[in-house]
């Protein structure tokens, strides 16, 4: 169980991205790529805990195990999808349109291996930020 910078589109501004909120999430990174924690790990940790999960399980899942939570935590694969490189910059764009904004994160200003990209955030990795100063002003 870790603590995890969470990008959503809340925090998302024009010019600007305010400090994304951090969340308890029961999944980790193996080999560059988000998973579920193992069910085997669960019993390691608290009961409290434990219980958290199973509840959050039944609520969003479709039963009471980490496997279903997962399931809905990964829904169109857009926590499995989410690898990319240790540095350069993410760019950042809100889905829903209400707001039309878009702005990045530096490597020096987030820890990229334990970002989260929520759905509602578009995102692309650029090494530069004169690539993204060029593609914001065109």
């Amino acid at each position: 169980m870790k603590i995890y910078p969470v990008m959503i589109s809340n925090v998302l501004l024009p010019f600007h991205i305010t400090n994304p909120p951090l969340a308890i999430l029961p999944i980790e990174k193996h080999q560059g790529t988000w998973r579920s924690i193992p069910a085997t790990s669960l019993v390691s940790m608290s009961s409290g805990f434990q219980r958290w999960v199973n509840r959050a399980s039944a609520k969003y899942g479709q039963g009471s195990n980490i496997t279903t939570l997962w399931s809905w935590l990964d829904t169109r694969s857009k926590l499995s999808n989410q690898s990319f490189p240790q540095r350069g910059y993410i760019v950042c764009s809100g889905t829903g349109g209400e707001y039309v904004c878009a702005h990045y994160l530096s490597d020096d200003e987030v820890d990229f291996s334990r970002l989260i990209i929520d759905q509602t955030v578009n995102f692309y990795h650029i090494l530069g930020q004169d690539t993204f100063i060029h593609y914001h002003i065109e």
